[in-house]
């Protein structure tokens, strides 16, 4: 019971027909924030399936009734999903394996990660993280905005840092002062070289 809030977390539903995929609350989406859709052009659309929004005779997805009902983003982010040729049947897969197969190793990892990035960025499980969240989504910015914010919250930003832990490159200083750890904090707000090519461009644009 203790691992289920990770279970619930770190699967995603890989679509075939689509006819067992909840369009609107069922995780789906493999490279986007919550892996399901974070808010909708058009609000009480009720149970929506997947397979709704699927062309069956020619085998692509439905792109103009997809961008009427969801934000751009979150368009190209559906659009993107392969579809199979085959009338094969929706399947779960785990996020955290390269095979798509849980394994007790790579829950055990992922919970570790969790609980550093939560202590990282004081995040607690309770009401008031929850009331943050739904706050943010309902903010009146670009989803692109929202999104940045999410990630930065939850230190999962493709800083130098991240890049590093995941062997993606071998440096992790920063690439504008080349002294200090790009960090999410030190690239965002810390970075006091960022800082002064940001302070001169915003006053060349005020002249």
């Amino acid at each position: 019971m203790a691992a289920q809030p990770i279970l619930q977390s770190s699967h995603c539903w890989r679509v075939g027909n689509g006819t067992s995929i909840n369009a609107l609350k069922d995780r789906r989406l493999p490279n986007f924030p919550t892996n399901k859709v974070l808010n909708l052009v058009q609000e009480n659309r009720g149970e929506l399936m997947v397979s709704d929004l699927i062309n069956l005779e020619l085998n692509i997805w439905r792109y103009k009734d997809i961008l009427a009902i969801f934000h751009k983003e979150e368009v190209e982010a559906i659009c993107q999903i392969p579809l199979s040729r085959r009338n094969v049947s929706d399947t779960i897969f785990w996020l955290h394996n390269s095979r798509g197969v849980f394994t007790v190793k790579s829950a055990y990892h992922m919970a570790r990660r969790l609980l550093t990035d939560e202590n990282r960025v004081g995040i607690s499980r309770g009401c008031a993280t929850k009331n943050v969240w739904v706050a943010l989504w309902k903010l009146w910015l670009p989803n692109k905005i929202k999104v940045f914010g999410w990630r930065a919250c939850h230190e999962i930003l493709p800083t130098s840092t991240n890049l590093t832990r995941r062997r993606i490159i071998n440096d992790d200083k920063c690439s504008i002062c080349t002294r200090e750890t790009e960090s999410t904090i030190h690239a965002l707000w810390d970075c006091a070289v960022a800082q002064d090519i940001w302070a001169r461009s915003a006053r060349k644009l005020q002249k």
